[in-house]
């Protein structure tokens, strides 16, 4: 290295920098790296393209079949600006020309892939002593797998996306071979023809096998689901943990982009629609497709919110009739009209009746007031009393919240049975509560029965109401409300709907 005037410049402290143009001498740089060195007594510096620090692009991927041109620019230690030296081609020796239709090199432990004209290496798939590592491109599409295993159909069977993995299984036993579902087996019996799965998930069933004394060395053992933020931390949340006497999900509230999050198990053939999924876990439910049996007890902590009915065990009354039974809240009330005859004593047919054509086992006999006010309760089945108005209240409360009477409409929605029954109704019915309430009409006798509202209202007995005195419950379905009236002990006739006597206020 010489000054301008030509004196050498020994012993003297310099930065190099390095460009590499593409095709030609003003092309575009493909890559550029700077060197801090010293020169000798001679002038004369020494440097390796490639070892320097990198200004722009990547050694790895430079296009040498292109051709490359080597630009070398310098500066003293305290300049501000380069100077250029030259620039010129860099050729190949033959060696050099065959190795350039290779492979090219790249930093350790990357891989390689075809690019469409050659074999370049990537860092998307990377392999180390301890572990194989894929990683995603920026900008990519999140609903698609990140990775993805297919069977030889071109169907998806297991396949790892942005926030969770995703496991098909067929949907019948039509796909050749015995290993289908989805199963988690043990290490050591892998050799053997049934060695033991400890989770195996088909489109009908899953099952778990926990093994009750655990001798496998290291923490990681078992079937766990944990989190994608604390890999690094030395106590990870497993968001799904199977014990021998319990399962314990626990969910983030912080969802991340793409659909394909959380946990879910589906089927084979409808990858393309939108998947029926047998099993799915989110953090604020917990879906399953088929019919849920538990033969202990179920514990719900918060509100137990459904859109069929809840049942509970059908009671019969003195007579035999059976009726079913439905769980409101705190309270359980039969889900039929009643239509005993024997109160304790026979009744009178004059305090019963049923309209003609109408089936007393779907409406259930109309009742004047002398039965419902016999001491000896035998209207209901044992256990069970005409209800008061503190019971109906209690019931709207519950459906329709503490303001239910400014929206009586709503509240009768929902108790209403969603059948024919109810003659061009003017209130849709939805039933939610299961209660399931029948217009029956209400009839009258003075010397001969007169019955006015099939199919259009319900009439149910209050026993006693607000001021002690029997009343009528009317679900009135030809105006749209909820109503309650002032009884006519006299002659009026009514449904009645049993409610379980409270005994122990704390189980209930």
């Amino acid at each position: 290295i010489r000054n301008a005037d030509g004196t050498i410049l020994a012993e003297e402290a310099l930065s190099v920098m390095v460009s590499l143009r593409q095709s030609s001498i003003e092309g575009t740089i493909v890559y550029q790296e700077v060197h801090s060195v010293t020169s000798n007594g001679q002038g004369v510096v020494t440097l390796s393209v490639g070892d320097g620090t990198v200004e722009e692009g990547s050694f790895g991927l430079i296009p040498w079949p292109d051709g490359i041109f080597i630009q070398i620019d310098i500066k003293k230690g305290d300049d501000t600006q380069y100077s250029t030296l030259g620039v010129s081609q860099i050729l190949s020796v033959p060696y050099a020309l065959n190795a350039g239709n290779a492979i090219q090199g790249g930093a350790q432990g990357q891989t390689v892939v075809f690019d469409g004209t050659g074999w370049v290496p990537t860092d998307r798939i990377a392999i180390s002593d301890n572990s194989v590592e894929v990683v995603t491109a920026e900008g990519r599409n999140v609903e698609e797998p990140i990775f993805s295993v297919k069977n030889t159909s071109g169907q998806i069977v297991f396949a790892v996306y942005e926030s969770g993995t995703r496991v098909f299984i067929a949907d019948s036993e039509t796909i050749k071979g015995t290993k289908g579902g989805f199963a988690v087996g043990g290490l050591s019996d892998q050799t053997k023809a049934d060695g033991p799965n400890y989770l195996t998930i088909f489109p009908d069933s899953v099952q778990f096998n926990i093994v009750q004394t655990p001798d496998a060395k290291g923490t990681k053992g078992g079937f766990a689901v944990g989190g994608l933020s604390d890999q690094t931390k030395e106590v990870l949340p497993n968001f799904f943990t199977l014990r021998t006497d319990s399962v314990r999900f626990q969910l983030t509230d912080n969802p991340v982009k793409g659909t394909k999050g959380g946990f879910a198990v589906g089927g084979l053939s409808d990858q393309t629609k939108s998947v029926e999924e047998y099993l799915m876990v989110n953090s604020d439910s917990t879906f399953i497709m088929n019919t849920l049996s538990a033969f202990g007890n179920v514990n719900i902590q918060g509100d137990m919110i459904y859109g069929g009915t809840v049942g509970t065990a059908s009671v019969k009354d003195i007579d035999g009739n059976s009726y079913q039974t439905v769980k409101i809240g705190n309270q359980v009330w039969l889900k039929e009209n009643v239509k005993s005859t024997n109160g304790g004593t026979y009744i009178d047919l004059i305090d019963y009746s049923l309209y003609t054509g109408a089936n007393v086992d779907t409406m259930g006999y109309l009742y004047k007031y002398t039965p419902v006010a016999d001491a000896s309760g035998g209207l209901c089945p044992a256990g069970w009393h005409v209800p008061s108005w503190i019971d109906w209240e209690e019931l709207f409360v519950y459906v329709g919240g503490y303001s239910w009477i400014e929206n009586t409409t709503f509240v009768a929605a929902r108790l209403m049975e969603a059948s024919e029954l109810w003659v061009e109704p003017i209130i849709t019915p939805t039933n939610q509560t299961g209660f399931s309430a029948r217009p029956g009409g209400n009839g009258d006798f003075i010397t001969v029965w007169s019955f006015l509202g099939l199919g259009q209202k319900a009439y149910f007995w209050s026993a006693y109401g607000s001021s002690g005195d029997p009343e009528v419950v009317v679900i009135d379905n030809v105006d749209g409300y909820i109503s309650v009236e002032p009884a006519n002990i006299i002659s009026g006739a009514y449904s009645v709907r049993c409610v379980k006597t409270v005994t122990d206020p704390v189980t209930k």
